[in-house]
């Protein structure tokens, strides 16, 4: 991908490594790609037939739940389609820490600065953890939901796979819109690995 920039802190990060940072880029854009072609076609489906629609989507409908305001899912759709713009459109700063950095010690794979709306540069922090899980579908989820922090999405329920997929097949399905693990879990449904 061209809108890719690499800083490193420590100096160590290889030319195999930017390839597989770049692939990972580039997987997690095909599968967002997916997902917001499915996400469409529910959005563009006649208001008064959506619900029913939704059984027709079961990754989508497993993680957002029957959304039946139209205003809740006017703002998925419009989430789901930023996801994909901004790997696409905007420059891309990889900044690599090793294990021991400061972003890195908790046992993160990566990490993010926080909202950014505005910014041209999205400044993602990778860690050597990164690379200990070769599946392209670890790698490409951390993308995406380190892509929702910076579009200013928190934690605001318990983050917990389970706990959301709960809230999703119930009546509280409009407290999962708002969770990078939402966005996350549905992108591992197209990835062919949901999250268990």
């Amino acid at each position: 991908m061209d809108n890719i920039e690499f800083r490193e802190r420590q100096g160590d990060l290889t030319a195999a490594q930017r390839t597989e940072i770049c692939n990972a880029f580039r997987f997690a854009l095909r599968i967002q790609r997916l997902v917001e072609r499915d996400m469409s076609a529910l959005w563009d489906t006649p208001r008064q037939n959506r619900v029913r629609a939704i059984h027709d989507y079961p990754m989508l409908r497993r993680w957002i739940g029957v959304q039946r305001k139209h205003k809740r899912l006017r703002r998925i759709n419009r989430r789901i389609r930023k996801l994909r713009r901004w790997i696409e459109n905007r420059r891309i700063l990889v900044v690599f820490h090793n294990n021991a950095d400061f972003v890195c010690r908790d046992g993160r794979r990566g990490a993010v600065r926080g909202p950014r709306y505005i910014s041209p540069v999205l400044r993602f922090h990778m860690c050597a953890r990164f690379f200990a899980n070769p599946a392209p579908s670890r790698r490409g989820d951390l993308i995406i939901h380190e892509l929702c922090h910076e579009m200013g999405m928190m934690h605001a329920i318990q983050d917990d796979a389970s706990r959301i997929l709960t809230l999703a097949a119930g009546r509280d399905n409009k407290k999962v819109t708002r969770n990078p693990l939402t966005y996350q879990g549905i992108w591992r449904e197209y990835a062919g690995d949901p999250i268990p």
